[in-house]
């Protein structure tokens, strides 16, 4: 998800396809051996170490690749706070979705309609 984040950003600032795509195998290359540890964690707790290790993993490929350091700043900045958006709606939703009696399977209420049997 961060890669894919940080690929549309480098191209919304105007990088070219080509040289965005370079860029995020660069970094996808350079992040896949620290996020393959295999540790069991709760899905925001890796969630958050997979969003850094990736994002420094992308200011070294943007470095790399000519992008100026005041665009890097800015690409990384708005990746974080698009992927804790996201996220925080994902967890939000998910919580809402699980206390509410709706979503369990043969109560009125599910998906929006009551049913009735007869």
């Amino acid at each position: 998800m961060a890669a894919i984040a940080f690929y549309d950003e480098l191209e919304n600032q105007g990088i070219r396809k080509t040289r965005a795509a370079l860029i995020a195998a660069y970094a996808e290359e350079a992040a896949c051996p620290a996020l393959g540890d295999e540790v069991m964690r709760p899905a925001d707790e890796a969630l958050t170490i997979a969003v850094e290790v990736v994002t420094r993993a992308f200011d070294n490929a943007m470095r790399v690749h000519g992008v100026p350091e005041r665009s890097i700043g800015t690409i990384a900045a708005t990746v974080r706070t698009d992927i804790e958006q996201v996220v925080a709606t994902h967890i939000d939703r998910r919580r809402r979705l699980s206390e509410s009696p709706s979503d369990v399977p043969g109560q009125e209420g599910e998906a929006g309609e009551g049913t009735e049997t007869g």
